[in-house]
């Protein structure tokens, strides 16, 4: 059995990391001294900290590697709980990608009104008809956002 202060140094985490894994209930120390209230890891527990990073790594919550680590889980279970994680990840994936293709488009805009030349200053051939502010949204718990337009003529 080892104090808290070693496992932290065995595992490489932060006593305060163990103190709140314990807290959640996500990695309880083996033993809790009832006088002094020492922590007390066992040298196994190092493979469940393992696998909470392992998960943690993949993107899983705290909460859900709690039950990826519940042993009554079934392996149908933690399929289905992989399978959503890679429904996330695509999901932003596809949010980045649709990013990257919108700035490539402004950065051919660019292209095409000469201010890619270097130490040539931009002057656009659009002409600023108005700018104006305008809010989106309702009050109470939704946020509203402030937008700025201009107007341009070509």
């Amino acid at each position: 059995m080892f104090k808290i202060s070693a496992f932290s140094r065995l595992s490489r985490v932060s006593l305060k990391t163990l103190r709140y894994y314990d807290q959640i209930g996500i990695l309880k120390p083996r033993k809790v001294d009832q006088d002094t209230g020492y922590r007390y890891y066992s040298a196994d527990q190092l493979l469940e900290l393992n696998r909470i990073f392992i998960y943690k790594e993949l993107g899983f919550t705290l909460p859900q590697i709690t039950q990826l680590l519940q042993e009554h889980i079934t392996l149908e279970n933690i399929q289905g709980m992989f399978k959503l994680k890679r429904s996330e990840i695509q999901q932003i994936i596809d949010t980045e990608q649709a990013k990257l293709v919108r700035i490539e488009e402004r950065m051919q805009l660019i292209e095409e009104e000469g201010m890619s030349k270097p130490g040539k200053k931009y002057e656009s051939k659009r002409k600023v008809l108005g700018s104006f502010f305008f809010r989106q949204g309702a009050g109470g718990k939704r946020r509203s956002r402030v937008y700025f337009i201009s107007l341009i003529s070509h």
